[in-house]
Formats: C-alpha cells, sequence, structure tokens
C-alpha cells in the first residue's frame, strides 16, 4: 500500500458510523486486495468490475467484521492495531481507513506523505501548502479517534 489510496464511495453510509478496529493482519488483508476496497465503495458487482460471485464473497466478509451491516458502510474511520507482548498493551497503527463526503481513503501514515486535498478537506485542514501535512493529518486522526473512545461507540474485531 501506498501512503494513500482514494475510492469513490457509491455505497451508502449509516445514519451513526462507528470507528471500528481491526487486528493488523486482517487490516492489511483488507487494504491489500483492491476488491475488498471496490466491494466497500459500490452497492453493485457490475459497478465495481467485480465478478458476482467474488463481489458476494467479499461482501459477506466484509458483513462479518461489521464494516458493511444492511447493505450500508457502518463506519467513519478503520484503524489497525496490533498487541505489544511484551508491554501487555493494544498499540494502533498509523494505518486508517477514512470515509470522507464522497471519498474513501486507505492511508498509512508511515510512507511519505503526499496527501490529496479531498482528504484534507475532509478532515478540516485548512493550509493545504504547510509542510507539516502529515502530522496534521495524525492529529485530526487522532483526536478521531479519542471523540469516539470518549464517546463509546467503537467495535475491536
Amino acid at each position: 500500500m501506498g501512503n494513500s489510496l482514494c475510492f469513490e464511495v457509491k455505497r451508502e453510509i449509516t445514519e451513526k458510523p462507528t470507528l471500528i478496529m481491526l487486528n493488523r493482519d486482517l487490516f492489511r488483508k483488507i487494504t491489500e486486495n483492491e476488491i475488498y476496497l471496490k466491494v466497500l465503495s459500490y452497492p453493485d458487482f457490475k459497478v465495481a468490475g467485480v465478478s458476482k460471485s467474488y463481489y458476494y464473497y467479499a461482501l459477506e466478509k466484509l458483513k462479518e467484521i461489521n464494516l458493511i451491516r444492511d447493505r450500508k458502510i457502518n463506519f467513519k474511520l478503520v484503524v489497525s492495531y496490533f498487541y505489544d507482548n511484551k508491554n501487555q498493551l493494544i498499540k494502533i497503527d498509523p494505518a486508517f481507513i477514512f470515509i470522507g463526503k464522497n471519498l474513501m481513503y486507505v492511508f498509512d501514515s508511515r510512507r511519505r506523505c503526499n496527501m490529496d486535498y479531498e482528504l484534507l478537506v475532509d478532515l478540516g485542514i485548512e493550509d493545504g501548502r504547510n509542510t507539516n501535512l502529515c502530522k496534521k493529518v495524525k492529529k485530526a486522526l487522532s483526536n478521531m479517534i479519542n471523540e469516539y473512545l470518549t464517546t463509546g461507540v467503537i467495535n475491536v474485531i
């Protein structure tokens, strides 16, 4: 995965999208397979450009992990996490799937930061010329995670 991938979102989004935390392996499985990302984005296999059988197979897998519910996207933000056995802590990777107004962004802030203008707008970041964009994006996503953790609207899978 590069630092950012964008997909136009044609699938409806649930009325109250949540934060979903996926373990690192499952997160990678989803984000490194363009078919899963297309199924998330498009409500129809023909528009997604995927065979009908593979589309419905991927759709069922996405339903099992609560990314899709009632044929709608069920999240605003998906976060990758891992368990640190040494320190007995759950740690968040700097890799995310974020749903904006019309786009879904797959973003890994460990990579070189080339930001899409739409991502900055959707995160409320106004100064796109600033050299600290990566830090601003990380802070905006971190604030979003903190907001979800405070309100208790979270799924851990």
